[in-house]
């Protein structure tokens, strides 16, 4: 369907049968495209750049360049993509990194560009489906899981705890389940006839994150469930009790449980790591620590891509994990240590514009949903370099965000 049309021929597509709509099949496509590159991303990245690919590609050669055109001036949040992009490939011009590690990072920032067919075709029938495509991948990629070594299943055939193995990254992972969580947990209250559906995924989901590992698979679950609570609670006294009992229900959970007592003390201890003096034990933090002092060299503009890698990569004393994970791992970081603060802020204000897309109403579940997918992936961006390693997901909030003509001006 077209970006733009006359307010006498918009379609409520929510309500209409689709079977009544004499829409050509070939307009269908970018659509399908769309859907399935949103189920693909959650599990396969490659798999969902295969979708990725063929829908730029039908955009560029499908004609309607003035529309085009007309739809891409009309987003700020576009231009946003695109200044970032290009800010971060024009600073390969001053990188001094070596020519190996300045290719590797030079575009990869490139996803970013996919948001400009996603928006010119997107409707709300289509963002209502990308959404439960979103939800369908998560539970594929459950089951996959199974195949390749579920905790649960280890426990049932063992006796004995053990992490599952996932087709993601972990800390990916619990992000993803989190929002799938919020977003289940809204249709349970709003859809009081699928409940026992809805109740039955929502179970799947708790087991399947019981063997979630990492640290910020829990704190994203934590988030999605405290973020739900104090939404749906309507009165200040009912938060607070809420607050007291989950309070409690922690700190159980931390004397009584090996695992989340495990993680909190070594949260604890990394963070008091940050504050002393020296070299931290933390691999991480030692990234970190890296990439700041990147950043105090170059603030304005950065370093340009490659500079990270390279740094890490002279070091004479690198081993272990320093040989194979050369990246900050944390989104500010990267960017403003290769990028700078000119980089740093085009992606803050890509977000905050994304968001200010959203209608005013606090009621809207599309908002809350908006807000807590927006949130988990900054709050994820603080543990790893998130928009090279999610990407599409982050178009995906984008998409999700983005206002259609229809929602910003509905007919009369």
């Amino acid at each position: 369907m077209r970006w733009q049309i006359s307010c006498d021929r918009r379609i409520d597509l929510t309500t209409t049968d689709m079977t009544t709509l004499s829409m050509p099949k070939l307009s269908q496509v970018p659509h399908w495209l769309i859907i399935l590159f949103v189920f693909c991303f959650p599990f396969s990245t490659p798999i969902a750049s295969y979708f990725a690919t063929a829908l730029l590609i039908f955009y560029l050669a499908s004609g309607d360049v003035t529309q085009k055109w007309q739809a891409f001036k009309a987003s700020k949040v576009l231009h946003l993509c695109v200044a970032l992009f290009a800010w971060t490939v024009f600073a390969g011009v001053y990188s001094q990194a070596s020519h190996d590690f300045l290719m590797k990072d030079l575009f990869k920032y490139k996803k970013l560009l996919l948001a400009i067919p996603v928006f010119f075709y997107m409707t709300s029938l289509l963002k209502t489906r990308m959404v439960w495509a979103y939800v369908a991948a998560e539970f594929f990629s459950i089951v996959l899981s199974l195949y390749k070594g579920h905790g649960l299943v280890h426990l049932l055939l063992t006796g004995t705890f053990e992490y599952s193995s996932n087709f993601r990254i972990y800390i990916i992972e619990g992000m993803h389940i989190a929002l799938v969580m919020f977003i289940l947990l809204s249709h349970f209250v709003e859809n009081p006839k699928r409940r026992v559906l809805t109740g039955s995924l929502i179970f799947i989901l708790c087991v399947h994150s019981v063997f979630l590992n990492g640290r910020m698979s829990l704190i994203s679950l934590l988030m999605s469930l405290s973020y739900f609570l104090f939404w749906r609670l309507p009165t200040l006294r009912q938060r607070i009790l809420a607050f007291i009992a989950a309070c409690l229900l922690f700190f159980t959970a931390y004397q009584h449980v090996p695992l989340i007592q495990k993680r909190v003390d070594r949260t604890v201890t990394e963070a008091q790591q940050a504050f002393e003096a020296g070299t931290p034990q933390s691999i991480r933090l030692q990234y970190f620590q890296i990439s700041f002092d990147l950043f105090k060299s170059q603030p304005l503009i950065g370093l340009g891509p490659g500079s990270f890698r390279t740094a890490t990569n002279s070091l004479a004393d690198k081993e272990g994990e320093f040989l194979t994970l050369l990246h900050t791992h944390n989104e500010y970081l990267t960017l403003l240590s290769q990028y700078g603060l000119v980089g740093g802020l085009l992606f803050v204000l890509l977000v905050l514009v994304s968001l200010g897309q959203m209608p005013a109403s606090r009621k809207s579940t599309g908002v809350h949903i908006a807000y807590m997918g927006m949130l988990l992936f900054l709050v994820n961006s603080l543990t790893d370099s998130m928009l090279y390693m999610e990407g599409f997901f982050f178009v995906f909030l984008l998409a999700y965000n983005f206002q259609t003509q229809k929602e910003m001006k509905p007919c009369t």
